[in-house]
């Protein structure tokens, strides 16, 4: 009976670790447009994929799901209106993971409007110190702790020190802004040296290419550039 005991906690254990779900990174904004965004997270587990999301937190009337089991997991919506606040969450096809009042974003406005717009452009912040985080309280303090008074945060590279590696970005970088900025406003990155420190600068085999949607086909304006 004992044995028995044993193995059944031992079994229950294991069940419980391989069907542990939960957000290790953002969610995080990406390829912001006036009638589309993309919504990344990263899962402690593979899971299938899906997203809710409507103009009012209580009625997340739209749906956009994967089946395919991810860590990294990406998600475009499309049709959106421009200008506009949405509301989201995030999860599986059976569990909610992330999405209250707080999970939000608002798309870009249409081609050639004059509206004032708020950039937060930051570079070279990405070493853990305490002055990093006093930049970083110090714009809070500046807008009121209001994520809508924000358009988009525009990285000026080196964003993750010293080598830009999954780690480095984890800890340096999404740990310290995630809570404040990264599920409501559209992050728009730029590469510095430091990022290529993780592999070959001559390849884009680094992780700062597998952690950001980019655009590649001229999605959120400018051109196409062929070969």
């Amino acid at each position: 009976m004992k044995q028995f005991l044993i193995a059944l906690l031992m079994f229950v254990n294991i069940v419980f670790v391989v069907n542990a779900q939960q957000i290790l990174r953002g969610p995080y904004l990406q390829i912001g447009t006036s009638n589309s965004i993309v919504i990344r997270w990263r899962t402690d587990v593979a899971t299938n994929t899906k997203v809710s999301f409507g103009l009012s937190n209580a009625q997340l009337s739209n749906t956009v799901s994967d089946a395919a089991a991810v860590i990294d997991h990406e998600v475009k919506l499309s049709n959106l209106q421009p200008n506009t606040v949405y509301y989201y969450n995030i999860g599986t096809s059976t569990t909610v993971l992330q999405g209250n009042q707080d999970n939000y974003f608002k798309t870009a406005p249409i081609t050639g409007s004059t509206q004032k717009v708020r950039i937060w452009a930051m570079g070279d912040m990405g070493d853990g110190s305490p002055n990093q985080r006093n930049v970083r309280d110090q714009y809070l303090k500046y807008v009121g702790n209001d994520n809508k008074k924000t358009d988009f945060v525009l990285l000026l590279g080196d964003n993750a020190y010293p080598n830009g590696t999954d780690s480095e970005y984890q800890g340096n970088f999404f740990n310290i802004y995630q809570p404040h900025f990264l599920k409501n406003n559209v992050l728009w990155p730029v590469p510095g040296n430091h990022e290529y420190y993780a592999s070959s600068r001559t390849d884009k085999n680094i992780p700062y290419y597998q952690m950001f949607t980019l655009p590649k086909n001229a999605e959120a304006g400018g051109v196409i550039i062929t070969p």
